[in-house]
């Protein structure tokens, strides 16, 4: 039955006298491998058609291209998450990995914790209180960066042979799993970083709450602080900004960190409203991390149920964003050559 008290964009079930089962992990696994991967891209991508579009106005520009960004933010907190999950469940698949996901919070560093910030992540989240658990992102992620090859793919898959078995990991895709290593370091270093997720996720939490902006043009703040241009590739750099743009306020009404005559930093950054910038964001970053979530959560799956890999058979939406990328990354290479 459908519930009485059902909003009107959400639909509620009225179970009566029958008790519902809780989503087992092969659901969550496949609605993960369908549309959770690709759920940020999918949301991206048609914000990038509608920001390269010669028909949108410049408020449908600067709102597509503040829902990039935003989608950014959260693709990236999606994939600690799931990386955090994953690496408690591949030592104990009878947990329930809907629950752990609901259970995990990341936040930004804090007072250092004595001991191990993974173990004590680890103790927590497989224990029997169904708490929240708080994660020091940074902590947590630079303790796996410093794994090695064999430690770090079993610490997210729960499975390490240099050699893997033949049943699972077909040999046309060997090459991938013998990546699994650096890429997981690359991800983990990533997540570490003391400047780059921490600033796309003030970003993204700006565009989250608020939305705490500004319009303003670049240029005209540029001149103001007597700034010029010193080549002709600058000089583009700055002629392509010189529009109205989005400006983040990461301190309510202030722009800088500090009287004018310190050595302060700007804490009001713009977007870049550039196409060839965010064509580079959407499909460097975005397309190529979710393109190794899909790989990971399909070998979650392979593992789970002892069965072979298969990398292949994307929805047709998501290969048309693989293809563009592929597309994006040749133009670029033939682009370089040229010059």
């Amino acid at each position: 039955m459908i519930a009485r008290n059902s909003t009107p964009f959400l639909l509620n079930l009225d179970p009566s006298n029958v008790e519902e089962p809780v989503v087992c992990n092969r659901e969550f696994l496949d609605s993960l491998d369908t549309i959770g991967v690709w759920l940020r891209v999918l949301a991206a991508y048609e914000s990038l058609e509608r920001y390269t579009s010669p028909e949108s106005s410049s408020v449908q520009r600067l709102a597509a291209l503040s829902n990039i960004y935003l989608q950014l933010g959260a693709q990236l907190e999606d994939q600690a998450v799931s990386l955090i999950a994953f690496s408690v469940w591949s030592k104990n698949r009878n947990l329930v990995l809907a629950d752990l996901f609901s259970r995990i919070f990341v936040t930004r560093p804090g007072m250092a914790s004595a001991g191990s910030e993974v173990q004590r992540v680890h103790a927590k989240l497989a224990g029997d209180c169904p708490a929240t658990v708080r994660v020091d992102q940074r902590t947590f992620f630079g303790e796996v960066a410093k794994m090695d090859d064999a430690e770090i793919v079993e610490f997210f898959l729960g499975y390490w042979r240099v050699v893997p078995s033949v049943k699972l990991i077909p040999k046309r895709h060997i090459q991938v799993w013998r990546n699994l290593p650096d890429e997981f370091r690359r991800i983990s270093s990533s997540f570490h970083s003391e400047s780059q997720i921490p600033r796309i996720t003030a970003a993204y939490n700006k565009l989250k709450h608020g939305p705490q902006l500004v319009i303003q043009n670049p240029m005209d703040r540029a001149r103001q602080f007597g700034k010029s241009p010193d080549s002709a590739a600058e000089l583009a750099r700055f002629r392509a900004l010189d529009k109205p743009s989005v400006r983040l306020l990461f301190a309510g009404a202030r722009t800088c960190s500090g009287p004018k005559d310190s050595d302060a930093r700007s804490v009001a950054p713009f977007l870049i409203d550039d196409e060839g910038a965010v064509r580079k964001l959407f499909f460097g970053t975005m397309v190529y991390h979710a393109s190794l979530f899909s790989t990971l959560v399909k070998m979650q799956i392979a593992l789970y149920r002892q069965r072979r890999i298969d990398i292949g058979g994307l929805d047709a939406g998501v290969s048309q964003i693989v293809e563009a990328g592929e597309r994006y990354a040749k133009s670029r290479l033939v682009g370089s050559a040229v010059r």
